[in-house]
């Protein structure tokens, strides 16, 4: 397991030192001092166990075979180290850094867990905002990538986000939403264009819904 190791700063930013010993700046509220990097496809905020995860498959900087796995640079795998500290910061109240990771463009889309669907960067942004608001006191946030990929100045994670966090003021609970994530890279930053979350449906093929879809076709 690598660690990254995070020490809080004076303006109560947190600077982030990964193994490589490149180093990035993040606003996130108090959390455990050190995200896990479990193989190179999980980045974790916090120190509570959370449910057990498959296998991590290869990720970004591994050895990737050509025709199944497309190349990430240093700067798309710092980005997604960001990412999980932008959603630890989110998931305590703060949207502000999941704000900031949003491209400036009206081409931004979101199809939100909780139901929201908008396009265009204010409305977007606006939502974070009501999203941030139901969440307090997330004791673990683990990250897991199952695809990341990239090709040119777009690049896609396809993966699972798993907390535990108190929702509109309950008590903290378990959450696991399915997530995929489209950047696009603006002169020279990675910026999110597009969030479609969802909580994990049943398998259908397992636990069938009846009615939910015609068996005539």
């Amino acid at each position: 397991m690598t660690q990254i190791t995070v020490t809080q700063q004076a303006d109560g930013s947190y600077r982030v030192q990964t193994p490589a010993g490149t180093s990035h700046q993040v606003s996130v509220p108090p959390l455990p001092l050190i995200l896990q990097k479990s193989g190179s496809s999980k980045n974790r905020a916090g120190t509570r166990d959370l449910d057990p995860a498959p296998e991590p498959r290869p990720g970004p900087g591994d050895n990737q075979q050509e025709g199944s796995w497309l190349m990430t640079d240093d700067a798309f795998d710092k980005a997604l180290e960001e990412m999980t500290a932008t959603l630890a910061a989110m998931l305590n109240g703060d949207p502000g850094p999941m704000i900031n990771s949003w491209a400036a463009s009206d081409d931004v889309t979101l199809f939100g867990a909780g139901g929201p669907i908008e396009k265009g960067h204010k409305p977007v942004t606006d939502t974070m905002y009501w999203v941030g608001s139901r969440f307090t006191g997330c004791e673990a946030m683990d990250v897991e990538n199952t695809v990341v990929a990239s090709s040119g100045d777009l690049a896609y994670t396809v993966g699972f986000e798993r907390s535990h966090v108190s929702i509109d003021g309950g008590p903290p609970r378990d959450m696991t939403v399915r997530v995929t994530h489209i950047y696009r890279r603006i002169d020279g930053e990675w910026k999110l264009m597009h969030r479609h979350a969802d909580f994990p449906p049943a398998d259908q093929r397992i636990t069938p819904v009846p009615g939910l879809i015609p068996q005539d076709g």
